[in-house]
């Protein structure tokens, strides 16, 4: 409970250390595996989606509310932006229609470039 108290608590997405010390802030008691234990039963129970950069920490938020929305991963600074997945509809129908290929918007992440991130690139 107190893993869930903190991540409903917490803005954005965390990693399992910045969870584990909110946790730890909150009740002294917790152990870090019992986090990360949670944390993994959390997700088995698609009550929390981890979201995993190549080389970078997974991060992870609640599910609660993530229905209507994909995720948009900057590769250079990790920042998550939430997108409607309405955005998406004609790229749903046209895999529907190509390849028969339903995509889980719930759990989709595209990778790319936040507008600062493409922005310093430009100056660069």
């Amino acid at each position: 409970m107190v893993v869930l108290d903190v991540m409903h608590d917490l803005p954005g997405y965390n990693t399992a250390e910045d969870i584990y010390d909110a946790a730890r802030h909150a009740n002294p008691d917790v152990d870090r595996s019992t986090v990360y234990r949670t944390l993994e039963l959390l997700q088995s129970l698609n009550m929390v989606l981890a979201l995993e950069r190549e080389g970078d920490l997974r991060r992870f938020t609640l599910h609660v509310g993530h229905a209507n929305h994909f995720h948009l991963l900057c590769i250079r600074c990790g920042r998550v932006m939430d997108a409607d997945k309405e955005m998406l509809t004609s790229l749903q129908r046209d895999l529907m229609s190509h390849h028969d290929f339903q995509i889980d918007l719930g759990h989709l992440t595209i990778n790319g470039l936040c507008r600062e991130c493409a922005d310093n690139t430009k100056d660069s």
